[in-house]
Parts: structure tokens; sequence; C-alpha cells
């Protein structure tokens, strides 16, 4: 499936808890950011920039697109618009001879905010919660929550791991305990026995777990997911 395939069929779909369409016939609406924020305060997802909330590609002016592309990328980038500042994967693609622009949010590691306002997402768009104390408290600890060792990436794979640690684990636990039941399940049954794969409740999707990254992950896989994380030597002080 090419490029223009996968969002049209994103876009035929209408807008979701993870799609959001937006005009922007000549300029950037200020209300791209309040979605902004609100994808990174959720799951992450899609705004598509130059079609209407009824599907229609209406396309953005071509003279405009440029203006438009370096304004989003210069404000997210900018932690006096949005904080933290973010990066953004930032698509031009053309359809039926009109241009759009497709952009990419991720799922953000805490809560963010735009200017001074915070934002969710639901199904019916984004909630603006920052007169609303209980829902706002609720995002702070749900966002708490997703930081742990249980959190779930529903991204990562097994092929993300390293078969050479999962294999010694197996041995390992084989030593301690004569036909221990690892050494006769497969790879995904023993994260699971482990509690390394788990179901996220609230997105309903399932996933190997921060603690089964951490432990078993290959090592380009572990600094691509937290890149601000280093070990640079671990000393035995006893034995």
């Amino acid at each position: 499936m090419t490029k223009i395939e996968k969002a049209l069929q994103l876009i035929q779909r209408g807008e979701n808890i993870t799609v959001e369409f937006k005009t922007c016939e000549r300029k950037i609406n200020k209300d791209v950011y309040d979605t902004v924020c609100a994808f990174l305060n959720r799951h992450g997802g899609t705004i598509f920039l130059g079609v209407k909330d009824n599907r229609t590609i209406q396309g953005i002016d071509p003279d405009c697109i440029a203006q438009i592309r370096k304004d989003f990328v210069t404000t997210i980038n900018n932690g006096q618009k949005i904080f933290p500042p973010i990066q953004a994967t930032v698509q031009e693609l053309e359809i039926d001879g009109k241009k759009i622009l497709r952009i990419e949010i991720p799922e953000g590691s805490e809560v963010h905010r735009r200017d001074h306002y915070f934002f969710d997402r639901t199904e019916d768009g984004d909630i603006d919660l920052s007169n609303q104390p209980i829902p706002l408290t609720q995002l702070f600890v749900r966002r708490s929550r997703q930081r742990t060792e249980d959190s779930v990436l529903v991204h990562i794979r097994l092929e993300d791991l390293d078969q050479e640690t999962i294999d010694k684990c197996r041995r390992m636990a084989s030593i301690k305990r004569k036909n221990h039941p690892w050494q006769t399940m497969s790879d995904m049954d023993m994260l699971k026995s482990a509690n390394l794969y788990q179901m996220d409740r609230d997105r309903q999707k399932s996933g190997i777990t921060l603690a089964g990254l951490l432990l078993l992950g290959r090592e380009h896989t572990i600094l691509s997911e937290l890149s601000h994380y280093r070990t640079d030597l671990i000393v035995r002080k006893f034995n």
C-alpha cells in the first residue's frame, strides 16, 4: 500500500480519537496546536491539513504550503508555545492534484501544554482541561502511571528483543529449577508468564512492557525508545 493509499484510507474513516482534519487553505489554524497538545496527552495521532471535517480534500494553496509547514515546525519546537517542545513528522502529499500535509504526532512521555492550556483527546475532539481540576488531575495521574515499568509499548515487537538474552533467561531458570516451565514455552508465553507482556486497559491493546524492553531489548531498540538513558559502567562491590 502506497503512502497516498494509506492516507486516503485514514481520511475515509473520518475523524476519531487519533485522526483530525483541518482546512488551513492559506495559513495554519491556531486550533491545530490544541490538537497537537491533545494527541500528545492521549495516544498520539494524525493531523491532515487541507481536509475538511466532512472528509473532502480541499487542499492547501501551493504558494502557502512551504510557509505553513515552516510555521508549524517552528511552533512545536518553541517551548513557550508547546511545552515540552516536540518533533513531529510532516509529510507533503498530492491527491487528485491537491496538496495536503500529513502530520504524525507521537504520544508524549509526560503531560504537555499549549501556552498555558492543557488539552486531552476524546472521540468528539479536543477538550480544554485548564479549568477542570478533576479531569486535569486525572490526566497527570494517567501520564505518571504510563511512565512506570508496567507501561505497555504496543509498537514493540518480539523481533525488537534480543534472542540471546531471552535464551539465557530460559537457561538460568532451568538451572535454578529443573523442569522449569519456561523450557517448553514459546518466547511470547514466557513473556506473559513473567508479566512482561500485558494489556493496556485504557487503549485496550496488548504489548511488551517497559520492563520487558529494558530487560530483554536490543540495545538500539532501548536507546531509540529511551534516548536519554545511558549505562556507562556497572561495578560489583560485593559478590
